[in-house]
């Protein structure tokens, strides 16, 4: 569509004119009245802060050059003010431990760590129930000494082993070697450090020492026993190691994993998070009842992850914070800001529930006034430099006051000067008046401004090893149960949803106009003006041309443009008629095929249903003569089941052109697989006058296979050589296994041969195409839908195997399939046994049958009332909901659910049954009885809470098996 430019014109005055009476109209507003209307805010209550003893201790107590903290004692403290209504501040870097609890004594500080709990300490001080960490007192050697043997004490006879001077474990260790029967050489040292440097010189073969990480040179041996060391304070403070137990678990319970956790992340592991703790959704409850609003800040100027509009937030972390007060159902306030000034004034006097955007580990926070969320999003920092710019960084700039910034500059470019700047307007007019040399922002950041400016005059470089993490800061004089209810929902917003929340912004600021793509882009640029400019001559030339020569050729070239345009028409009739005729032969064959099919399908259809009928009538007649009665029931049964099979197959071919199947594989036994279809056939042919013979020879007789898949192909193949053999011939089934080339397979390949009537040599080619058959069922009485064998091939396929097949006309047909199998063995082979039972289990019990079909429920009703049940009805999912809610507890014991019900199916009834408030309603057990019949079916089933799933037409036998087994 085009817009003249007096048009646009108006539209953008009308859109400025309108975003500038919206944002007045706001003003306008905000200073008519004064502040905001909310509901209750946050409660606030008293939150101390104790000092902690930080000595310098490897993993337990880290703290860089620059004075951040980290390691499992200091990440403990910050968990347990997480968990308790306090805040932690940490002292005495510079000291020793002795020096700690020399402090500890004078009041100096309020709590040490990791204490060893003595007789002489218990009458000075208080300790913790709960161990902060665990010591493993053990014998190790160096790694890749051999020659000492773990529980080999031949190997340890006259070794030379070094002791701590004045260690608990000592003497246990000389009894333990006494005990073993092995002498040992003792050296004693004063020190850790002298005691490991004695290890790695060779000075002694072993050493006992008490460990919370074993050293990376050593392997352990023997274990001794483990020491707790816990939290201390005064006696006069026993009132915070009782806070500090309390909130150890506390956290037991939210993060059973914490200490693994911590463990593994400062001595060798990996995290998980659970779902809300019974305190905290109470909390919850309250807040919501109370209709408290969160009150929260982000930076101002941080595109694309926080910035205002009109006094609104956009960006990532908005998004993000959004998403997680959605979770909890809580409402909330952005407060806007208009300046970095005004953001670090907000955050300074604390008046925020939460700080959404704390960059770095912990940056910003050691006043106590916010504990920090683990992190919920990542980010890299680049620098922003003017295009074409290659010399040396002297001069870089951020934006605001941020030591992990200032950290990456001095690591990257340790001579750089550090300037600060205010605001990204200011960083691009430095870098163009070559004040600085390049901006260190993050890289959303970077690539944003980079990519708005149409004169193409910046480049973006990502600082390597610059990743940050992006927390959320909690006002510590919150509950501490909000805490945890925050950071939950945090981060699993963060996990489900942060991807898509991020790309959107990306996708924003990757979208560029053609015409700033050319102005980054001078050659294309050129090219473009280069064609337009020939172009345009090309039309001046050809006009004159034309105007030139048109009096004298004006005839000439009127009569070439008819005959140019005749030929063009004559092609285009000659291109269409023949494309009508491909389309009509297409359609003929197509209609040629469906008539046969449908034709074929009728009659097939037809034969068995025919005899349903006809014997139905004809047991009308005869209800008085037993023999007769049985004969015409086993034939209707009969009937039954070839229609079902006819069915099965076309749904089966349907189901394989969709793409919807998938391998299933299970441990399984040869031999039993391989005895079920023998007896299921041998039976059936020795009726027909058929010898059966089978054979097995294979070495491994427990392999992974697709038992259902399997079963359908040598079903097929077998069906076929009964149906196509003639009495007294004979069929062969001959099981053997074959060498593969992939290791932990092996191949399975059967041999099937028959005596039949055979194959034509033209027929052969054809066999696997579907609805193929040599002799329809209306020239012959051979029932079947001529799919058997095309769905037999695509499971060969599926399974990764091969079929052949090799037939003369009256002399028989050999079908060779050949599928590989990992091996198996007996320990891994599961079946379900059939269950035992006393009929009298189900007598009394009460049954709710959702079934909206009269004659399905007939049948069940009738099935169910004959084993003992009383069975009470429901026409859909809804009514059955609805019946269970107003029973009495108990009073039914099982329910049936059909599928495909009106109202509500029955997979919604599922669900609206397992969230009922009442419990003992909400796990009753519920059985799918269903036509949905195939395996995404019975998944779907499973997923919607049911306990088990049985096809129909239902088998009597499976049914009350399935019933006896959930009701025993």
């Amino acid at each position: 569509m085009r817009t003249s430019f007096s048009t646009y014109f108006k539209r953008t005055a009308w859109r400025n004119t309108s975003h500038f009476l919206a944002l007045l109209l706001g003003v306008i507003m905000l200073v008519a009245s004064g502040r905001p209307i909310f509901a209750e805010e946050l409660p606030k209550m008293d939150t101390p802060n104790y000092r902690v003893a930080f000595y310098e201790s490897p993993n337990y107590h880290i703290q860089d050059e620059n004075g951040k903290r980290s390691g499992y004692g200091y990440e403990l403290m910050q968990l347990i003010a997480k968990h308790s209504q306090c805040t932690f501040s940490y002292v005495g870097y510079d000291k020793t431990p002795q020096e700690c609890v020399d402090m500890l004594r004078r009041g100096e500080i309020d709590i040490y760590t990791a204490a060893k709990h003595t007789e002489e300490r218990e009458a000075e001080f208080a300790f913790s129930t709960q161990p902060a960490i665990s010591a493993t007192t053990c014998m190790t050697v160096k790694r890749g000494n051999t020659a000492i043997k773990p529980r080999d004490y031949a190997t340890y006879d006259g070794i030379t082993v070094g002791l701590l001077e004045n260690h608990t474990y000592n003497d246990s260790f000389l009894e333990f070697a006494h005990e073993n029967g092995f002498a040992v050489n003792v050296i004693y040292y004063g020190t850790q450090a002298d005691l490991s440097a004695a290890l790695i010189t060779g000075e002694v073969d072993a050493l006992v020492n008490s460990y919370i990480g074993t050293p990376e040179n050593e392997t352990i041996i023997e274990t001794f026993g483990e020491t707790p060391y816990y939290f201390m304070v005064r006696k006069a403070d026993a009132a915070l190691v009782e806070m500090i137990d309390r909130a150890i678990d506390d956290m037991n319970v939210a993060t059973p994993t914490w200490w693994s956790d911590l463990y593994t992340k400062y001595y060798g592991a990996t995290r998980s998070y659970l779902e809300y703790t019974e305190a905290e959704m109470a909390y919850l409850e309250q807040l919501q009842q109370n209709g408290v609003v969160i009150r929260v800040i982000s930076g101002p100027d941080k595109k694309p992850y926080s910035w205002y509009e009109n006094g609104e937030a956009f960006g990532i972390v908005p998004d993000i914070f959004a998403a997680t007060a959605r979770e909890l159902g809580l409402d909330y306030e952005i407060v806007p800001v208009a300046s970095k000034a005004e953001y670090d004034e907000i955050l300074e006097n604390g008046s925020v529930d939460i700080w959404m955007d704390v960059l770095g580990d912990y940056e910003g926070t050691e006043d106590g006034r916010y504990k920090v969320t683990e992190s919920y999003l990542s980010t890299t920092l680049s620098i922003l430099r003017p295009n074409g710019s290659s010399g040396k960084i002297n001069r870089v700039a951020i934006v605001r006051d941020n030591h992990k910034f200032k950290q990456i500059i001095k690591e990257t470019w340790p001579s750089a000067e550090i300037v600060m700047l205010e605001g990204t307007a200011a960083c691009k007019k430095a870098l163009l008046d070559r004040e600085i040399d390049a901006v260190l922002l993050r890289s959303y950041r970077a690539e944003e401004i980079a990519g708005e400016d149409t004169m193409d005059r910046f480049r973006v470089d990502v600082v390597q090893n610059s990743s940050l993490p992006m927390r959320m800061g909690v006002n510590a004089r919150a509950d501490y149960e909000f805490f945890g209810l925050w950071e939950k929902a945090l981060l699993k917003v963060a996990q489900e949803e942060s991807s898509a929340l991020t790309q959107k912004y990306l996708e924003a600021s990757s979208d560029i106009s053609l015409i700033t793509y050319l102005i980054q882009h001078p050659g294309y640029l050129a090219l473009v003006v280069g064609i337009v400019v020939i172009i345009f001559f090309l039309i001046i030339m050809w006009r004159q041309s034309v105007a030139r020569r048109r009096s004298e050729k004006a005839a000439a070239v009127e009569l070439a443009e008819a005959l140019a345009e005749v030929k063009a028409s004559n092609a285009q009739l000659e291109e269409q008629y023949r494309l009508l005729a491909e389309a009509r032969d297409m359609a003929e064959r197509a209609n040629r095929a469906k008539s046969n099919f449908l034709f074929n399908m009728s009659h097939d259809i037809r034969t068995p249903m025919n005899a349903i009928i006809g014997f139905r009538n004809l047991l009308e007649k005869h209800q008085d003569e037993p023999e007769k009665r049985q004969d015409y029931l086993r034939k209707i049964d009969d009937a039954s089941t070839i229609l079902l099979s006819i069915i099965n197959n076309v749904l089966e071919m349907a189901r394989i052109e969709k793409g919807a199947m998938t391998v299933e594989e299970t441990p399984a036994s040869a031999e039993q697989f391989n005895d079920a279809l023998f007896s299921i056939f041998s039976e059936m042919m020795k009726q027909k006058g058929i010898t059966f013979h089978r054979s097995i020879e294979v070495e491994h007789h427990f392999v992974y296979c697709d038992a259902i898949k399997l079963r359908e192909i040598f079903a097929n193949v077998l069906s076929n050589a009964y149906k196509y053999t003639e009495p007294g011939g004979s069929v062969t089934m001959a099981l053997r296994e074959l060498p593969c080339e992939k290791e932990g397979f092996v191949l399975y390949q059967t041999t099937i041969s028959d005596t039949g009537i055979g194959m034509s040599e033209e027929f052969l080619p054809h066999i696997f195409e579907e609805f193929s058959r040599e002799q329809n069922t209306t020239d012959a009485k051979v029932e079947g839908t001529g799919l058997g064998m095309p769905i037999v091939k695509r499971f060969v396929d599926m399974l990764g195997g091969t079929i052949s097949v090799t037939s003369e006309k009256g002399v028989g047909t050999t079908f060779v399939i050949t599928i590989p199998h990992k091996i198996a063995d007996r320990a891994q082979l599961s079946a379900l046994d059939e269950v035992t039972y006393d009929p009298k289990v189900f007598e009394g019990r009460r049954v709710l049958l959702a079934e909206d079909n009269d004659l399905n429920a007939e049948i069940a009703e009738e099935i169910l009332g004959e084993a003992g049940f009383i069975v009470d009805r429901a026409e859909n999912g809804a009514v059955c909901v609805d019946k269970l809610k107003r029973s009495p507890d108990g009073y039914y014991d099982i329910v049936l659910m059909d599928i495909q019900m009106p109202e509500m199916n029955g997979y919604e009834a599922a669900k609206a049954i397992r969230a009922l408030a009442d419990p003992l309603k909400a796990d009753i057990k519920i059985l799918a009885m269903t036509a949905n019949a195939f395996e995404e079916d019975k998944q779907e089933a499973f997923r919607a809470g049911m306990n088990g799933h049985l096809a129909k037409p239902i088998n009597v036998r499976e049914l009350l098996n399935v019933l006896a087994n959930f009701l025993g």
